[in-house]
């Protein structure tokens, strides 16, 4: 392959502006900088980038001796690098992709960041291509990121090169899982069948307007006599047989969601047949549209069925049978007996940290886990050989005889506090041990911390989207913390 042409930028980020906070993000950038050079992290990434696009060239062109141009070289070396800094940027700023296109567009320290200091031929990208560079990666490519990144800055040389805490390794992780929200709202079985009626409808309008047209009566009628439904529903609760007069709503909300399924199965037939003649939309266009009726028409009659067994036949639905949301089909139902939060509805992400407070290792999930089994995933995939792990430390959820005996063959310290209260109390005798323990409530103040760069929900509803979102997150996370530990050394050597 040809070699890759990249400098990295070379500059200071120096303001006159006496603002604290302003001078902290100005140091804060400068450091990620500096971290991303020093490391090869932005040329490492850069390459993976590169091999991918040589290998899709070869694939279109069907010829396994073909190269990357120069050009290609540099125009792919230029949006990978724009990508990782754009990616890096969101998270620290929290910024949606269009409040950070203006952003970018308005503020010359961050032009500086994302061009490596190059101003001469810069490009604000807009909302469109900060969201697509947020997809450049997949999770899998961003785990073994991760793990490159933390084996780079255990190097000595690095280590000392970046003014870092000689302390940085990783023979002892700390782990711990939690839960991640969905961007849905409580799931109450008769609100998911009015969701249903809002989204068909809203759909169905869209389709009138161009001009598809089938006999029916106002569509936004639909929605009024639906949303009386669920008014006369939340009413009923104070009343005498309340229960009964639930259950007769409900009913009449199944007989009208039929009729409003009825219709969009219709209108998706007709949109089919008539589009290229009767509508300005591309085929594009109208597969979105045929995709979103599919997907609600599909659903609505284990939507129907759920509300009937629950309000109607008065029976239970275990958590893993539970259908909570239309939109977001990977949503799970967390149950976590918190202040607070007793259930929670989205996905469990699984962390473990080192000592200084790198995350080292993660994982997504997209269906209810035990925390017993999360174990396993962490000996598989979070590259322990690599880091040198000896010693690892969890919770009680995670403690098991199974565990141990996986941890005794990994020569792993066995640092799982156990589920038995004679043998937790036996086990904190060790001073060690008990140490160890008291250690773990700051893994709780990193999950805190982390999900405050993700956000209070996951907005995407697809399962990869999130995985990428996460992954990104936890990238950025360290590299603030890097940065944070790096400026922090600057300080105590100037004084």
């Amino acid at each position: 392959m040809n070699k890759i042409v990249f400098q990295g930028g070379i500059f200071n980020f120096n303001s006159d502006i006496k603002l604290k906070d302003y001078q902290n993000m100005l140091r804060e950038l400068s450091s990620i900088n500096e971290i991303l050079i020093t490391t090869d992290i932005e040329l490492e990434f850069i390459g993976n980038y590169l091999e991918i696009k040589l290998e899709e060239k070869r694939n279109d062109y069907k010829n396994i001796n073909l190269n990357l141009t120069s050009k290609e070289i540099k125009r792919y070396t230029n949006y990978a690098s724009q990508a990782l800094r754009c990616n890096i940027l969101a998270d620290t700023t929290g910024f949606p992709c269009r409040d950070l296109s203006n952003s970018i567009a308005s503020s010359i320290d961050y032009q500086t960041f994302i061009f490596t200091g190059d101003l001469s031929k810069r490009n604000v990208p807009g909302k469109t291509k900060i969201n697509n560079f947020s997809k450049i990666a997949s999770s899998d490519e961003l785990k073994t990121l991760l793990t490159s990144s933390i084996l780079k800055i255990q190097d000595e040389n690095i280590v000392s090169e970046l003014n870092l805490p000689k302390a940085i390794n990783s023979d002892i992780i700390w782990a711990d899982a939690t839960c991640l929200s969905a961007n849905i709202h409580f799931p109450i079985d008769w609100i998911l069948l009015r969701d249903a009626i809002r989204s068909i409808m809203t759909t169905i309008e869209t389709l009138r307007r161009h001009g598809i047209i089938h006999r029916i009566k106002t569509p936004s009628l639909f929605i009024t006599e639906v949303n009386n439904l669920c008014m006369e529903m939340t009413n009923t609760r104070r009343k005498k047989d309340s229960k009964k007069i639930r259950k007769n709503v409900l009913r009449k909300m199944k007989s009208l969601v039929t009729i409003v399924m009825e219709h969009a199965e219709r209108y998706r037939d007709k949109l089919l047949e008539e589009y290229k003649t009767k509508t300005d939309l591309s085929e594009k266009q109208v597969n979105n549209f045929v995709n979103r009726l599919n997907n609600i028409i599909c659903q609505i009659p284990a939507a129907k069925a759920q509300a009937h067994k629950r309000m109607i036949s008065e029976k239970k639905i275990n958590s893993k049978d539970k259908f909570i949301s239309l939109y977001d089909d990977n949503a799970s139902v967390i149950p976590r007996g918190k202040s607070g939060a007793e259930v929670e509805f989205g996905n469990e992400l699984l962390i473990a940290e080192q000592e200084n407070g790198l995350i080292v290792g993660w994982e997504f999930y997209k269906d209810k886990v035990d925390d017993t089994k999360k174990l396993g995933d962490m000996l598989e995939n979070f590259s322990f050989d690599k880091l040198e792990v000896n010693t690892l430390v969890t919770d009680r959820g995670f403690s098991s005889k199974t565990n141990s005996k996986k941890l005794e063959k990994a020569n792993i310290y066995d640092c799982l506090l156990p589920r038995n209260i004679i043998e937790m109390k036996e086990s904190m005798k060790s001073k060690k041990y008990r140490n160890l323990q008291k250690r773990r409530s700051q893994t709780e103040t990193r999950i805190a911390i982390l999900k405050q760069i993700i956000g209070k929900q996951l907005k995407s509803k697809d399962y990869e989207y999130k995985a990428m979102k996460v992954g990104w997150s936890i990238f950025t996370h360290n590299l603030i913390l890097l940065a944070k530990m790096k400026n922090s050394m600057q300080i105590k050597i100037a004084a």
